[in-house]
Protein backbone atom coordinates (compact mmCIF):
# COMPACT_ATOMS: atom_id res chain seq x y z
CA UNK A 1 0.00 0.00 0.00
CA UNK A 2 2.79 2.36 0.83
CA UNK A 3 4.23 1.88 -2.58
CA UNK A 4 0.98 2.89 -4.66
CA UNK A 5 0.98 6.24 -2.49
CA UNK A 6 4.66 6.88 -3.17
CA UNK A 7 3.46 6.12 -6.96
CA UNK A 8 1.05 8.43 -6.66
CA UNK A 9 3.12 10.98 -5.18
CA UNK A 10 5.52 10.66 -7.90
CA UNK A 11 2.78 11.13 -10.36
CA UNK A 12 1.79 14.11 -8.87
CA UNK A 13 5.52 15.80 -9.18
CA UNK A 14 5.67 15.83 -5.19
CA UNK A 15 8.27 12.79 -5.02
CA UNK A 16 11.32 11.87 -7.39
CA UNK A 17 12.21 7.71 -7.82
CA UNK A 18 15.64 7.02 -8.07
CA UNK A 19 16.29 4.91 -10.48
CA UNK A 20 18.41 4.35 -13.48
CA UNK A 21 17.01 5.49 -16.69
CA UNK A 22 15.48 8.86 -15.87
CA UNK A 23 17.43 12.45 -16.33
CA UNK A 24 18.83 14.59 -14.37
CA UNK A 25 18.61 14.96 -11.48
CA UNK A 26 17.57 12.11 -10.52
CA UNK A 27 19.96 9.46 -12.38
CA UNK A 28 22.66 11.70 -10.84
CA UNK A 29 21.30 10.34 -7.46
CA UNK A 30 21.59 6.53 -8.33
CA UNK A 31 24.88 4.34 -6.89
CA UNK A 32 26.11 3.19 -10.00
CA UNK A 33 26.19 6.64 -11.71
CA UNK A 34 29.65 7.47 -11.97
CA UNK A 35 30.62 10.12 -9.44
CA UNK A 36 34.60 9.56 -9.02
CA UNK A 37 35.82 10.93 -5.46
CA UNK A 38 38.39 10.06 -3.05
CA UNK A 39 37.29 8.41 0.05
CA UNK A 40 40.00 7.11 2.63
CA UNK A 41 42.67 7.93 -0.10
CA UNK A 42 40.68 5.43 -2.14
CA UNK A 43 39.62 6.42 -5.55
CA UNK A 44 35.94 6.04 -6.14
CA UNK A 45 33.87 5.62 -9.42
CA UNK A 46 30.88 5.77 -8.04
CA UNK A 47 28.56 5.12 -4.58
CA UNK A 48 27.93 1.77 -6.28
CA UNK A 49 31.75 0.91 -6.24
CA UNK A 50 31.99 1.19 -2.62
CA UNK A 51 28.83 -0.59 -1.58
CA UNK A 52 30.18 -3.51 -3.64
CA UNK A 53 33.31 -2.95 -2.05
CA UNK A 54 32.83 -3.51 1.33
CA UNK A 55 31.15 -6.94 0.87
CA UNK A 56 34.84 -7.54 0.34
CA UNK A 57 37.89 -8.66 2.93
CA UNK A 58 40.68 -7.98 0.27
CA UNK A 59 42.26 -4.55 0.84
CA UNK A 60 43.25 -4.81 -3.10
CA UNK A 61 40.19 -5.91 -4.17
CA UNK A 62 38.30 -3.13 -2.85
CA UNK A 63 40.40 -0.69 -3.78
CA UNK A 64 39.48 -1.97 -7.44
CA UNK A 65 35.88 -2.19 -6.86
CA UNK A 66 35.73 1.52 -5.78
CA UNK A 67 37.40 2.57 -8.82
CA UNK A 68 33.88 1.38 -10.93
CA UNK A 69 31.02 2.47 -11.88
CA UNK A 70 28.03 1.97 -13.55
CA UNK A 71 26.98 -2.15 -14.13
CA UNK A 72 30.39 -2.99 -13.58
CA UNK A 73 29.90 -1.97 -10.25
CA UNK A 74 27.03 -3.85 -9.53
CA UNK A 75 27.62 -6.99 -11.09
CA UNK A 76 31.23 -7.18 -8.32
CA UNK A 77 28.31 -7.99 -6.12
CA UNK A 78 28.57 -11.11 -3.55
CA UNK A 79 26.34 -12.71 -1.18
CA UNK A 80 29.15 -13.90 0.77
CA UNK A 81 28.50 -11.08 3.57
CA UNK A 82 24.90 -12.02 4.19
CA UNK A 83 25.40 -14.74 6.31
CA UNK A 84 27.37 -13.00 8.86
CA UNK A 85 26.15 -9.60 8.45
CA UNK A 86 29.64 -8.82 8.42
CA UNK A 87 30.88 -5.78 6.33
CA UNK A 88 34.95 -4.62 6.11
CA UNK A 89 36.43 -1.27 5.00
CA UNK A 90 40.05 -0.07 5.98
CA UNK A 91 40.76 -3.69 7.31
CA UNK A 92 37.67 -3.02 10.26
CA UNK A 93 35.13 -5.45 10.45
CA UNK A 94 31.87 -3.65 10.38
CA UNK A 95 28.27 -5.24 11.62
CA UNK A 96 25.67 -4.45 8.83
CA UNK A 97 23.27 -3.61 11.18
CA UNK A 98 25.60 -1.74 13.67
CA UNK A 99 25.68 2.61 14.13
CA UNK A 100 29.20 2.29 12.73
CA UNK A 101 28.34 1.07 9.23
CA UNK A 102 25.38 3.88 9.10
CA UNK A 103 28.53 6.19 10.07
CA UNK A 104 30.28 5.12 7.53
CA UNK A 105 27.98 4.85 5.00
CA UNK A 106 27.08 8.56 5.87
CA UNK A 107 30.94 9.30 5.61
CA UNK A 108 30.84 8.20 1.91
CA UNK A 109 27.84 9.87 0.82
CA UNK A 110 29.39 13.02 2.47
CA UNK A 111 32.65 12.50 0.49
CA UNK A 112 31.45 12.39 -2.73
CA UNK A 113 28.67 15.18 -1.58
CA UNK A 114 31.48 17.59 -0.90
CA UNK A 115 34.09 16.51 -4.08
CA UNK A 116 31.44 16.11 -6.60
CA UNK A 117 29.91 18.92 -8.22
CA UNK A 118 27.50 17.52 -10.13
CA UNK A 119 26.20 15.35 -7.53
CA UNK A 120 25.79 18.50 -5.33
CA UNK A 121 23.36 20.40 -7.96
CA UNK A 122 21.48 17.69 -8.84
CA UNK A 123 20.62 17.11 -5.06
CA UNK A 124 19.74 20.86 -4.88
CA UNK A 125 17.98 20.38 -8.21
CA UNK A 126 15.53 18.37 -6.53
CA UNK A 127 13.80 21.38 -4.27
CA UNK A 128 12.08 19.71 -1.50
CA UNK A 129 10.72 16.84 -3.55
CA UNK A 130 10.49 13.58 -1.31
CA UNK A 131 13.43 11.37 -2.72
CA UNK A 132 12.11 7.55 -2.85
CA UNK A 133 13.79 4.76 -4.26
CA UNK A 134 11.24 1.92 -5.19
CA UNK A 135 12.92 -0.04 -6.66
CA UNK A 136 15.54 -0.81 -4.21
CA UNK A 137 15.02 -3.21 -1.16
CA UNK A 138 13.80 -2.72 1.77
CA UNK A 139 15.19 -5.60 4.58
CA UNK A 140 18.70 -4.48 5.97
CA UNK A 141 19.52 -8.07 6.18
CA UNK A 142 19.07 -8.75 2.61
CA UNK A 143 21.08 -5.78 0.35
CA UNK A 144 24.18 -3.11 1.81
CA UNK A 145 21.78 -0.22 1.47
CA UNK A 146 18.05 0.21 2.34
CA UNK A 147 16.16 2.41 -0.02
CA UNK A 148 15.35 4.38 2.89
CA UNK A 149 18.71 4.38 4.31
CA UNK A 150 19.84 5.96 0.79
CA UNK A 151 16.65 8.14 0.70
CA UNK A 152 17.19 9.33 4.62
CA UNK A 153 20.92 10.18 3.58
CA UNK A 154 20.81 12.18 0.46
CA UNK A 155 17.91 14.09 2.29
CA UNK A 156 20.24 14.81 4.71
CA UNK A 157 22.52 16.09 2.99
CA UNK A 158 20.52 17.88 0.70
CA UNK A 159 19.54 19.90 4.32
CA UNK A 160 23.55 21.58 4.07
Amino acid sequence: MADFFTNLLCKLGLALDIRIGTEFPVIVLCNTYAKPFVFDGVQCGSIEGFLQAVKLTDHDQQIRVCSLSGMEAKNESTSLWKKSQTVWWGGVEYDRQGVEFQALLRRVYRACYDQNELFRSALVATGNKRLVHLVGKCDPRETILTRDEMCDILTELRSL
